[in-house]
């Protein structure tokens, strides 16, 4: 953990802070599951940026406040290396900044400091995001995690995300020889020179555990194409083969159900394309053209927000034991996705906008197809698991 907060620390930004070594490892060595933090409790005097940063980061309500500081790297808080990074971790930015500025002015600075952090966090947020999207799934996690090879490029590994929600523990993500992760090599390295010990990998029957079934790596195959036609009938020859659809019931599988998931992403993405395409080809005029850009830009970036904004502001209504938060102005412009706190404390509601006054867009529409008979068993939360959410008193 220690080495990684050595190659990471300069990244951070001086007007948010970054989380000091032992602090992050403290987070990473929880899991994937655990909340990241941060906490900075700075005097400000009469600062105002100082004040301005004080607000932002102690409105960041976290686990550490319910729950108090973790207290599972308790080795590495005595080794006096890691001590003296936690109690200089903001020297490092401000000292790299100063050098570049020594080495070569402004422009060294700018891109040295501003053009690399952003490179960093939207590397970072492409993980959680283009991964969840693009690419392949490997394994059998149960969730939309890909393997993706271009975000693992610009990432150092982190883009086999598939592999790394299959083991979590592995030091390895690039689990095919093929598939490039520098981290990997990093860490190989380390351990050849004695610096990383105890270093995890996944077993043949841990990996074995975590495979797809044939037929569902079939179907996946089946899929794994852009042309629509092919997609569909390749899809619908797998369904009559298998004889894993019943007609008669109004119930599907779970292999159902990832067939359908698989057919609905293969058609958006059909459909995104041939949009495209097809403005082009009729010889529509370039604002159409460009107005279907930017709206596809619009969208992505709305859908990434719910997973960003809304774990950074906003209210906690109930108690997840996360980050997610209620942001009205996100529900504004993401039609009622913003309410975030509400779907990760009732997933399976359909209504997200639990209050009269938190308009939820999607929620009329589903309530309009219920009354025309297009929605049946629409979930909703009872009053007893609102009343398991809440917050104690």
């Amino acid at each position: 953990m220690g080495l990684e907060h050595v190659a990471c620390e300069p990244f951070g930004l001086f007007l948010f802070g970054t989380p000091n070594g032992l602090y992050w490892a403290q987070i990473l060595s929880q899991g994937n599951g655990a909340v990241i933090s941060i906490i900075v409790d700075q005097p400000a005097g009469s600062d105002p940026i100082l004040k301005a940063r004080n607000w932002f980061v102690k409105k960041l309500r976290n686990k550490d406040l319910q729950c108090g500081k973790p207290n599972n790297v308790g080795d590495l808080e005595k080794q006096p290396f890691y001590k003296f990074l936690e109690s200089t971790y903001l020297i490092h930015p401000i000292g790299l900044g100063a050098l570049l500025y020594a080495l070569g002015g402004f422009p060294y600075f700018v891109w040295g400091m501003g053009v690399r952090t952003v490179y960093v966090y939207h590397g970072t947020w492409l993980v959680n995001s283009a991964s969840h999207t693009w690419g392949k799934q490997t394994w059998n996690t149960g969730d939309l995690s890909k393997n993706n090879w271009w975000v693992a490029m610009i990432t150092f590994g982190e883009g086999w995300h598939n592999n790394h929600h299959a083991f979590e523990y592995s030091a390895r993500h690039g689990l095919e020889w093929w598939q490039i992760d520098i981290t990997w090599y990093v860490i190989r390295l380390l351990e050849a020179i004695g610096l990383a010990t105890d270093v995890k990998l996944p077993t043949s029957a841990q990996k074995q555990r975590m495979a797809f079934n044939k037929f569902l790596e079939a179907i996946g195959l089946a899929t794994d194409v852009y042309l629509c036609p092919k997609a569909k009938d390749g899809l619908t020859q797998l369904m009559v083969r298998q004889k894993v659809i019943n007609p008669q019931s109004r119930l599907y599988s779970e292999e159902e159900r990832q067939i359908i998931l698989l057919f609905i992403h293969q058609l958006r993405n059909c459909f995104e394309i041939t949009l495209f395409v097809s403005s082009f080809i009729s010889n529509e005029n370039l604002s159409k053209v460009t107005l279907q850009g930017v709206r596809t830009v619009f969208v992505y970036h709305i859908t990434w927000l719910v997973n960003s904004a809304s774990h950074t502001w906003g209210k906690q209504a109930w108690n997840t034991g996360d980050l997610s938060r209620n942001n009205w102005w996100l529900a504004m412009i993401t039609f009622g996705e913003g309410w975030h706190n509400n779907h990760h404390a009732f997933e399976y509601s359909a209504r997200q906008g639990l209050e009269w006054w938190q308009i939820d867009i999607t929620w009329y529409v589903i309530r309009l197809l219920e009354a025309i008979g297009l929605a049946t068993d629409v979930k909703l939360p009872t009053s007893a698991q609102k009343q398991r959410m809440a917050f104690n008193k």
